[in-house]
Parts: structure tokens; sequence; C-alpha cells
């Protein structure tokens, strides 16, 4: 979510309620990446087991890995954003 106010209250439950309703996240690295919100909104994705994506938008310029991270970051590819999509489908339907 855009972080122009990351820490006020409503902010926090706005963006708890709209992780909880996911299936998967998507994280886009880049140079320009700043912390903001990002580690909380990580905690609060990987504190119900949702799976994450995180993607490095530019591969000569890449962004700093959150520690919240699990798993690596990987270079901006279609046929593993597929498949982590197409993963999510089924663990729906599961």
């Amino acid at each position: 979510m855009q972080t122009k106010e990351p820490w006020v209250p409503a902010w926090k439950a706005q963006v708890r309620t709209r992780i909880f309703r996911c299936a998967g996240a998507v994280v886009l690295l880049s140079k320009n990446t700043n912390k903001g919100g990002l580690a909380w909104e990580l905690e609060c994705a990987t504190s119900v087991d949702l799976p994450v994506l995180a993607i490095q938008t530019d591969a000569a310029q890449k962004g700093n890995v959150p520690a919240e991270l699990r798993d690596p970051a990987i270079e901006w590819n279609w046929p593993d954003i597929q498949r982590f999509m197409q993963g999510l489908g089924k663990a729906a339907r599961a």
C-alpha cells in the first residue's frame, strides 16, 4: 500500500485487513524502495503464513532486501511470477 503516513493507526488497520484477505503478496524491490511500512507489512503477511514473492525490478540497480523476507528475492521474470500466481490459486482451492 502507499505509505504516505505508514504509522497512523488507521493506515495499519487498513493494511492488516487487506493482507488478511489476500492469498499471497508480491513485493517489488527497487533502488527507490524505502523501508516505510514495508517491514511492518511483511511482518503481518508472515504472521499469517501468507506466501510472499519478492521481485527485484532492476537487475542492474537492486533494491535492499528486507530482513523480514523468508525467501530470497528473484529477478523480474514472467515464468517465476506466473508460477507463484498459479500456486496461489491451487492453495485457495485446497
